[in-house]
């Protein structure tokens, strides 16, 4: 498991990152099922921040807390999965 800050609590942490994805992958294939023209992605964001992103946020931190990650962490995402959908 991948953890964005040390957290006294890091069990508690754990068990909702489980839940959680749990949770999405049950309700990504029901939306996925009931969908047929939507192409669904599910990929875990923690892991992909760590190895690629910390040099691009510049020394800044990338997590809010021991869950949410920084706003423009949410951007660079966001410009990087709308980048491999639409190819020029």
């Amino acid at each position: 498991m991948c953890v964005g800050v040390e957290s006294d609590s890091t069990e508690d942490i754990k068990e909702r990152v489980e839940t959680w994805n749990v949770l999405l992958g049950s309700q990504a294939e029901e939306f996925a099922k009931d969908s047929k023209r939507a192409t669904l992605f599910v990929f875990a964001t923690s892991r992909l921040a760590l190895i690629s992103l910390k040099p691009e946020m510049g020394g800044a931190g990338i997590w809010t807390d021991d869950l949410h990650l920084m706003p423009a962490v949410h951007a660079i995402f966001a410009e990087r999965l709308l980048g491999s959908l639409i190819k020029p």
